[in-house]
């Protein structure tokens, strides 16, 4: 990517924000994602441990959550569990 390119978009970033969050934050990856790439994930999954700030990342390994109903149902049961627990 050109330089001048990045820095347009690098603002618009949730990484360039990251010392911002204040909020618990749950990260649900899927390994064989084919339209959402995982590694910008990581990275902001390990920025906020880096910072001290309570996030959560679970990785399945499947395709897109929206790719089979499978995938789907186990992503939205580990997002209501993790906000049960936030209650």
């Amino acid at each position: 990517m050109p330089p001048a390119l990045y820095a347009q978009l690098y603002p618009a970033s949730p990484i360039a924000h990251v010392r911002n969050v204040r909020a618990p934050v749950l990260l649900l990856l899927w390994t064989e994602d084919r339209r959402v790439v995982n590694v910008q994930s990581k990275a902001f999954f390990h920025a906020l441990r880096a910072l001290g700030r309570e996030v959560e990342l679970l990785a399945f390994e499947e395709g897109h959550a929206l790719d089979g109903v499978e995938a789907t149902r186990v992503g939205w049961e580990a997002t209501v569990d993790w906000f049960g627990r936030k209650a």
